[in-house]
């Protein structure tokens, strides 16, 4: 039988170890569970021959930032080459995005005004032959390129 005294003091350094253990807890939960956006990293964005049907059946392909920010873009095709065009019109931000009217085949504005595709900034896509000698496209949203100039 355990002396007198010693029970209170028991409870009272359970008490402690489990109420330590859930500010223990507490903390690490605040600390790393911060809504920081997670890194970006050039991503799979498809098999280049589906995206390329996809794009000529339905037109452009709209895929929204993998981060939750402001990095949409659209996949469209440039004679057989897939790319990545930013949805922020020259001069404009995100509350405006550039969108792609299915009826009249142009890129718009917020307005409805038109936008050349050629004034819009790029992610740069990668593409990557696997094994079956099939080209996975990946679509790097780490920096913008600039737009580029149409052909002469």
């Amino acid at each position: 039988m355990a002396p007198r005294g010693s029970r209170p003091r028991v409870l009272v350094l359970t008490a402690a170890v489990i109420g330590g253990l859930i500010l223990g807890l507490l903390v690490v939960a605040t600390l790393t569970g911060s809504r920081q956006p997670a890194a970006y990293r050039p991503f799979f964005a498809g098999m280049k021959d589906d995206r390329a049907r996809n794009i000529r059946e339905g037109g452009p392909v709209l895929i929204p930032d993998p981060g939750g920010g402001e990095r949409t873009f659209y996949l469209d095709l440039e004679g057989d080459e897939i790319v990545a065009l930013h949805v922020v019109p020259p001069g404009g931000d995100a509350r405006c995005p550039v969108q792609f009217d299915r009826a009249q085949q142009r890129y718009e504005d917020c307005g409805g005004r038109p936008v050349a595709r050629e004034t819009l900034r790029r992610f740069k896509v990668v593409t990557r032959v696997n094994e079956d000698e099939e080209e996975s496209i990946f679509v790097d949203v780490r920096e913008l390129q600039a737009p580029v100039p149409p052909p002469s």
